[in-house]
């Protein structure tokens, strides 16, 4: 199996449902992960930097 058929965003003439979906969920977590590392950092306090 080549890794063309893995990779959801490759250049391509049709889609499949499997494709589809892995590209709307790695697009979400790419884009939760950057406000939830940032979240934490805003609301956190000083005090609990361990660090």
């Amino acid at each position: 199996m080549p890794l063309n058929r893995l990779q959801p965003i490759a250049k391509r003439e049709e889609f499949t449902h499997y494709l589809l979906l892995a590209d709307k969920i790695l697009t979400i977590i790419s884009q939760l992960v950057p406000v939830s590392v940032g979240a934490s950092y805003t609301f956190s306090r000083p005090e609990d930097c361990k660090y």
